[in-house]
């Protein structure tokens, strides 16, 4: 597996748990510029939409395990 980021986003299968993207962090500075970020990435996957079956998670809160 490739080396994470020291902070990242996850796009996540609820179904299979699966990770699907993860998006690193490294390049931000203050907290308000990931909470807009991650809106971002929750506009454009559709995360809020019960549909997609995707959830967008936070390496600080629940880090992928290893393999």
């Amino acid at each position: 597996m490739k080396q994470l980021p020291s902070r990242y986003l996850y796009l996540v299968d609820i179904e299979t748990e699966k990770v699907l993207r993860v998006f690193s962090l490294d390049e931000f500075t203050r907290e308000l510029e990931i909470i807009s970020y991650e809106s971002q990435l929750r506009t454009r996957y559709y995360i809020d939409d019960p549909e997609t079956g995707l959830a967008l998670r936070d390496s600080l809160l629940s880090p992928i395990s290893p393999a």
